[in-house]
């Protein structure tokens, strides 16, 4: 069921079509997520693709799949940094037009 998940939700990046992608993996009696991505990343880390749990709880696991080279190498083009600049901006400021404003200063 495992892999049955990761080629469903996770197909694009274990072909090279895109750099990430996660699912949720609803797990079932006698499954031991961490075994399962341990023995994944065995098999997908010499062919660039890395497989993090994010969250486990008894019932579900959060699963992250990416290209790690080409994460890195997305997060050095300037849209993506510009991108996160003003995420960062926004989280820490409030914008007022042209201007940031801080947090505590913001009426929402």
């Amino acid at each position: 069921m495992f892999d049955q998940k990761l080629v469903e939700h996770c197909s694009a990046v274990l072909a090279g079509l895109k750099t990430a992608n996660l699912f949720s993996y609803t797990v079932g009696p006698g499954d031991d997520v961490r075994q399962l991505v341990t023995d994944r990343n065995r098999t997908l880390n010499p062919k660039g693709i890395t497989l993090f749990i994010l969250k486990e709880t008894n019932q579900n696991a959060l699963i992250y799949v990416c290209r790690p080279g080409r994460l890195q190498a997305d997060f050095q083009r300037e849209c993506v940094k510009g991108f996160f600049k003003e995420l960062w901006l926004q989280r820490i400021y409030c914008r007022k037009g042209n201007r940031y404003i801080k947090e505590k200063a913001c009426k929402l």
